[in-house]
């Protein structure tokens, strides 16, 4: 359950010679691999060992990527890191902060020569739920409910249609009765199936334990769109970014990483 979601706008200046330099850089990413919620609401999944090395490296890989960009060590007037307000993202902010400026890190000696840590803060803000407009949006938007509402619908009515047998044993099996009332809001219909599939999905990658119809499910490509961190299915990401302007994609905070 890891994905790296890398959006990585540029901005060029041109120099005498008609070429062009990278000026600014501002990166998008999302965390490392975590554990499965306990539900798909409270985001109370952490990162695993795992998801802490693959932060670290991705941290390896932007100092590599830009070191003519970025001093070796850290300038607040230079490089901002901003977290949405979860801990796992807050962590793995830390963490690719860690291995952007490890030579930085190394170089510690705040603690005297004789006990050395090798660590230095690097600051990483954070937005408040209520206020945040650019990583992780609340605020209403009836357009984009009716899109996700109807897109959710098709899909795992479809889902219902085509493994029957698989999802009655669910239903039976996990005491899930909402899956298939299709009088029920889409959202509340699916809380249960959602969690169901990121515990089962974890579980296959860790070696964990499986029913034997939960195998069975996880090998079939109609139920691949949830072994994605965002438990969306691709097609319906795609159809809601055709008409919506993802919030990060506006103008936000300014010198980010």
């Amino acid at each position: 359950m890891f994905t790296v979601i890398l959006l990585v706008p540029i901005i060029l200046a041109a120099n005498e010679a008609g070429t062009t330099t990278p000026k600014s850089v501002h990166i998008i990413y999302r965390h490392g691999e975590r554990t499965a919620d306990s539900s798909f609401q409270t985001m109370t999944g952490g990162l695993t060992e795992k998801g802490k090395k693959q932060m670290y490296e991705l941290g390896l890989y932007f100092r590599e990527r830009y070191s003519n960009l970025l001093k070796t060590s850290f300038d607040a007037h230079e490089t901002q890191i901003i977290s949405s307000d979860t801990d796992r993202t807050i962590r793995s902010a830390g963490l690719v902060a860690y291995g952007l400026y490890e030579d930085f890190n190394s170089a510690a000696k705040w603690n005297g020569e004789d006990h050395p840590v090798r660590f230095e803060p690097i600051p990483v803000r954070s937005i408040p739920p209520e206020l945040d407009r650019y990583l992780q949006p609340k605020v209403p938007c009836p357009r984009l409910a009716k899109l996700s509402g109807t897109a959710w619908t098709q899909y795992f009515d479809g889902l219902l249609e085509r493994h029957a047998r698989l999802l009655n044993i669910y239903v039976k099996e996990m005491n899930d009765e909402d899956f298939i009332n299709r009088d029920i809001d889409i959202e509340i219909r699916t809380i249960k199936f959602i969690s169901f599939m990121e515990e089962a999905e974890f579980n296959s990658t860790h070696g964990l334990p499986l029913r034997d119809w939960t195998v069975e499910m996880m090998q079939l490509d109609d139920f691949r769109y949830f072994k994605t961190h965002t438990n969306t299915p691709d097609y319906i990401v795609f159809a809601i970014s055709a008409v919506i302007t993802p919030p990060f994609l506006r103008k936000g905070p300014s010198n980010s990483l």
